[in-house]
Parts: structure tokens; sequence; C-alpha cells
């Protein structure tokens, strides 16, 4: 493992033990990256920079490594860099090979003993090289996945749901150091005001005693992302709300030059947009003023 990096489970636990959430951001490159580390470092904030399998390939999963290494160096807070929704047990053996300290396998989508079994055996896998494993139990899908909406157009699927029972038995029986859980959140750009089952979400955290995370954040009241993480939300993944900001940056920088742009203002432009968008995430989480003392590892 490379060393500025630090395991989820070094961010979340203080986390879980003092009552807020760490915001995870999606990075697509070099530059988002830094922007979300430097944005996280002004603000005293722990912080998750993930990759995703649509952004694996850009780098590649050992030289990923090397570039949020290399960059954390610069921000003494604790990074951790983490593997997201990963569904290929081969791209998560080859994460935690290239050195990541974090790696979330995702089965959420299988039956129940196959995601308990696959999960069991990155978990294993993870204890080896010192890594830590988020997974999924219920399943937090796309708004065009979902089956039933209210006149609002919320997005309700109770079928998707995660059983607080269930939860309790998978992080039980597979050693996971966080849980991913479906409480009416969905991916992606969401229709109306989300249907949020806060007392499930209770439930849940009162059976589970690993940090509970809420993927499917963007767009959510900021009112209602406080009451998750008072509630015990732990870890709230970002990808949406920074993706919007790299697009439509990119778009006005394209229109401005009526079809042309210099890529590396519109870079900067980008960092600037993304920074803003991690300081009011870390705000509505409370993260900021948090730092975990681990110097020793920086």
């Amino acid at each position: 493992m490379n060393e500025p990096l630090v395991t989820l489970r070094e961010v979340l636990g203080p986390a879980d033990a003092q009552g807020y959430a760490v915001g995870a951001f999606t990075m697509c490159n070099a530059e988002t990256a830094d922007a979300i580390m430097a944005a996280a470092a002004e603000d005293n904030s722990p912080v998750i920079v993930m990759l995703g399998p649509k952004e694996e390939p850009v780098f590649g999963l050992p030289n990923t490594v090397q570039i949020v290494s290399t960059l954390a160096r610069n921000y003494h807070i604790p990074v951790c860099l983490h593997l997201d929704h990963s569904r290929d047990p081969a791209q998560v053996q080859a994460a935690l090979a290239a050195g990541f300290p974090s790696v979330m396998i995702d089965y959420s989508a299988r039956p129940d003993e196959e995601n308990i079994q696959v999960t069991r055996s990155i978990v294993e896998l993870a204890r080896k090289t010192g890594a830590t494993v988020e997974a999924e139990i219920g399943y937090v899908g796309f708004p065009e996945a979902t089956t039933e909406a209210d006149n609002n157009g919320s997005i309700r699927s109770e079928s998707h749901l995660t059983d607080p029972a269930a939860a309790e038995h998978f992080a039980h029986v597979t050693g996971v150091d966080a849980l991913a859980i479906s409480i009416g959140t969905a991916h992606g750009r969401s229709p109306g005001l989300p249907m949020l089952d806060f007392d499930r979400l209770a439930e849940i955290h009162r059976r589970v005693a690993v940090p509970l995370v809420l993927h499917g954040a963007t767009g959510r009241d900021p009112d209602q992302v406080r009451q998750v993480v008072q509630l015990g939300i732990r870890k709230v993944n970002v990808a949406t709300d920074l993706a919007r900001a790299f697009a439509d940056t990119m778009a006005e920088a394209l229109e401005a030059g009526e079809g042309f742009f210099w890529h590396a203002e519109a870079l900067v432009r980008v960092k600037q947009r993304w920074a803003a968008v991690v300081h009011r995430w870390i705000e509505t989480l409370g993260s900021n003023d948090r730092l975990v003392d681990i110097t020793s590892r920086l």
C-alpha cells in the first residue's frame, strides 16, 4: 500500500465515533484528483478519492495509485483512494495488487448468497494487503430502473430497499469494513424529490456495527443529507455533481471559442468548479476541521 494513502477504516472510524460523514468524490484525471484533495485540505477535512470502472481505463490501476499518492503528499490530510462499484472480482484483485488501500465489490444485483460468497472472498484477499472493503446490500439503481414513482416523480422501489435483518447478517458473515445501503436514493439525475426511508436507516444503523454508505446523493436536499448523517451514514458518494460541472465547463468553453478552446485553460476552470462542489459537500457532511492524527503515515 502506498504510504500517504490511508484505508477506509482510518477515515470512517473517527467519523463514526464523532457523528459526521466523509465525502467520497469520483476523480476522472490527475487534475480533478488534485482539485478534490486541495479543497479538502483547505477545509481541514479527510477525503476519499474514488476511481470507478468507467474512469479506470484513463490511467489504469497502478498509474492511478502512483498519481494519487504523489499528489496526496502535497496535502497533510488523510486521503483514501477507493475503487468504487466494481462488479468484477478480477478488477478488484488487480486494484489490491496495485496498492489500492480500499475497494468496493458490488454484487448487490446478484442473489444474496452469491453477494455474500464473493464479498467474503474479497475481504479475505484484502486482509492480506491491509486494505479495506465496501460492499452493498439492497440495490441502489438508476431512476429509469426503478419500478414505481409518486406524483412528483420521486423514486421509490420497495424491492430494492435494504432489509435491516439482511444487512445485519451480511455485515456479520462477510466482515466488510463499510456497507452501502439502499434507502430510496438512485444514481445519476433523479426526477422529483427523493423519498428517503429514515426509519429504515435508523433500524439498519441500530443493527449494523460497520459504517454505512449512501450512494446516489446528487440532487438531495442538504437538510435531508444532514439527517441521514445524524442517523448513521458515514460515507457519501458524489459523482454526478462533479460530472455535471466538468461537462458544463467544457460546453461553455466550446461555445465561447466558437468550436475551439484551449484545453489547459478549461481544465483550470474545471478544477475551480470541482473545488466549489467539494467545499459544499464537506460543509454539508460536517467533516471540515475533523482531521485525524496520522502524522506518522504522511
